[in-house]
């Protein structure tokens, strides 16, 4: 029974899980948590966006889209 989990202890793992999930909801609902991200990461997701903009206002093809993502994903 080694690297097996109890169907017990499973079931009290994703109550926990889903109590945090709850609590989690509420404050970000209540806007009371603040997210952290990384200037590298917010770079990029700027840069993603900004494609996504480009691709939603017709000046991009969904082709050229995923050409650039390759790109930037490469790069960084």
């Amino acid at each position: 029974m080694s690297g097996q989990l109890p169907m017990y202890k499973l079931i009290e793992l994703l109550h926990a899980e889903s109590i945090l999930i709850a609590v989690t909801t509420k404050l970000l609902s209540d806007q009371k948590t603040q997210r952290l991200q990384r200037k590298a990461t917010k770079t990029l997701q700027h840069r993603l966006f900004a494609l996504w903009d480009e691709y939603d206002a017709g000046s991009r093809s969904a082709t050229s889209v995923l050409k650039a993502c390759s790109y930037i994903y490469v790069s960084s």
